[in-house]
């Protein structure tokens, strides 16, 4: 009989043994398929700007939004790729199934993380974001690895590319080179000397540029380099931000290549204007967007830029305006229908709004 105990007692045991390791290796599969990361940024320069701790504590998957970070076998034209530059970080919406991507190329000798609040901000709103570390900590080097993205991410349908600093040149090269993007973000850059873009390209173009950016003075890009980009281009200035405060990046010990304006609004104020506008541009690719005023001017126009810039500035700061804007949005589909279907609505709109909106930016 107590033969007989040991047994069971040594099955049971036994039993439990192989039920732990099942668990545990279970756990471990799902810490490094849908864990956060902590993969640390290998850039071995002096000049290299580390991100702000708001960034690290960014690179954590939310309720709203999964962070992966997605190993690679191979970059374009590298194999395989280096064993400290393998991968890239990907944000995911948990609760609805992406058609729109982003991918964000960072400014030179940036840490990559210092995108993430950004790319939460964006996760959480409905499209996949991925950040690419690029080779050398410069994205020009690795502007190809875009395709990568791409090729992972079958599902997605349209896609947007963002570059900070001389991440807007990489962007360009890529779009000259393969084609297939839908629209280009440029934070505070400019677009590529070597693969200017024009009309024949297909892209939409947004060019967002911090008023007191003294590292990429505003009339570089307004006046100097404007025939890089598409003649629709829309060019948004960011009142009051710096070149630097395009990521969550570590100024010390001095700013941002160490001829950056110091800004006079907040990492946090800036980083929420930029995130709205990246949500307005995407919002535009999305086909089951019904906006009354895209209907009216078109996606990109300067006359839908200017009430935006009304909305975010002027509207959200009270609670009626608040208010106005809860109901644009809960009748937008129902006035865009009606704007569609009756021409003369549509054509006195379109009169009133285009009178309107001079008084508008008087307003700024």
């Amino acid at each position: 009989m107590e033969q007989i105990k040991g047994r069971n007692v040594r099955g049971n045991f036994i039993k439990i043994q192989r039920s732990s390791v099942a668990v545990a290796v279970v756990l471990l599969v799902c810490f490094y398929a849908f864990g956060e990361t902590t993969a640390e940024i290998v850039c071995d320069k002096p000049e290299f700007h580390p991100s702000l701790p708001e960034g690290l504590a960014a690179m954590a998957s939310t309720d709203s939004v999964l962070l992966e970070t997605i190993e690679v076998d191979e970059w374009p034209g590298l194999k395989p790729a280096p064993a400290n530059d393998n991968s890239y970080f990907a944000f995911a919406p948990r609760n609805k199934v992406p058609t729109i991507g982003l991918i964000i190329h960072p400014g030179g000798n940036c840490d990559p993380r210092a995108y993430a609040p950004m790319a939460q901000a964006i996760a959480s709103e409905g499209y996949v974001v991925a950040i690419l570390p690029m080779p050398n900590c410069v994205s020009i080097g690795g502007y190809d690895r875009t395709a990568k993205v791409i090729e992972d991410f079958e599902g997605i349908e349209k896609w947007v590319l963002a570059g900070h600093s001389v991440g807007g040149a990489s962007i360009a090269q890529y779009t000259y080179e393969y084609g297939g993007i839908a629209g280009l973000i440029m934070l505070a850059a400019l677009g590529h000397t070597g693969y200017p873009l024009d009309d024949t390209h297909n892209v939409e173009v947004l060019s967002l540029y911090g008023d007191k950016d003294t590292h990429l003075l505003p009339e570089r890009i307004l006046v100097e380099h404007v025939g890089l980009l598409p003649a629709d281009t829309v060019y948004v200035p960011i009142e009051g931000g710096n070149h630097t405060q395009f990521g969550w990046l570590d100024p010390v010990p001095e700013l941002y290549l160490g001829n950056d304006g110091p800004a006079e609004i907040t990492y946090q104020e800036q980083q929420d204007k930029i995130a709205q506008h990246i949500l307005d541009f995407l919002g535009s690719f999305d086909d089951n967007i019904n906006c009354p005023l895209v209907s009216l001017f078109g996606e990109h126009s300067q006359q839908v830029v200017s009430l935006r810039r009304f909305r975010d500035e002027i509207l959200t700061k009270s609670t009626s305006g608040e208010k106005l804007i809860g109901h644009y949005y809960l009748h937008a589909a129902t006035i865009t229908n009606i704007l569609d279907h009756h021409p003369t609505v549509r054509g006195s709109a379109k009169k009133g709004l285009t009178l309107l909106v001079p008084i508008v930016d008087k307003l700024f």
